[in-house]
């Protein structure tokens, strides 16, 4: 998986709450996305998933 700036990665997305995948570590799928105040309902995935909060 080559080096990714995450922060510019996000801020590029074109809306909130999308996400892009950046590559796959064993059967995860590692994203990044852009957040943005509002609340979204709750989840529910077939795999385990973690969340990596920059700022």
């Amino acid at each position: 998986m080559d080096t990714v700036d995450i922060p510019r990665t996000a801020a590029a997305l074109s809306d909130a709450w999308r996400s892009v995948l950046l590559g796959q570590v064993g059967r995860a799928g590692v994203k990044v996305l852009r957040m943005d105040g509002r609340s979204l309902e709750p989840e529910v995935h077939d795999t385990a998933e973690a969340l990596l909060v920059v700022e």
